[in-house]
């Protein structure tokens, strides 16, 4: 409730609704990715110091909080967009084949993930005061927790894929079960 709140009602330096305007980006593919940054927690009228200790302290978890609270208040979008990723061909596909009554909602694996539906992903940011640690002060103590690191990229490799949602469909009816 905290998380929609703040969403809804923090107004940014100007006195525009800020999260308001970028939930309207998101909603018209403008941008892929909602920042919230904790010293705009830090200001906002309603959030305690025990909540941004909470949001420092195990940010994987509210990082899902404020993903659900985004997907409720996400608004129609208010400009057309092209549908030519191959990610909404297969969404506008699942939709519908939902709403011939493929899947009745009582089985959790024939429900879809909210993950699935996203088109947007969530971040949140460090405040800017706090001091940043090198990379080998940081311990399995930080685990789930955010911080801060300074340093310099030598080098980069690919990423190794992480299974957040895993879709099993059938071949021969097109079935789908999530895991």
């Amino acid at each position: 409730a905290l998380a929609k709140d703040f969403l809804t009602n923090f107004a940014g330096p100007h006195g525009e609704p800020k999260y308001q305007n970028i939930l309207q980006d998101i909603a018209n593919r403008k941008i892929r990715a909602a920042q919230i940054e904790l010293d705009d927690l830090f200001h906002y009228k309603d959030v305690d110091e025990e909540f941004l200790q909470r949001v420092t302290e195990n940010t994987k978890r509210y990082i899902g909080i404020f993903a659900e609270a985004v997907d409720e208040l996400m608004p129609e979008p208010t400009e057309a967009f092209a549908v030519d990723e191959d990610r909404d061909i297969l969404m506008t596909q699942r939709v519908d084949e939902g709403a011939d009554g493929g899947a009745d909602g009582t089985d959790p694996l024939q429900r879809m993930p909210p993950e699935i539906k996203r088109f947007f992903e969530v971040y949140i940011k460090a405040f800017s005061k706090v001091t940043p640690l090198t990379l080998r002060q940081v311990k399995a103590s930080h685990i789930g927790q955010l911080v801060k690191i300074s340093g310099i990229v030598t080098r980069c490799s690919d990423v190794k894929p992480l299974m957040q949602v895993a879709v099993y469909t059938c071949e021969e009816c097109g079935f789908e079960i999530y895991q």
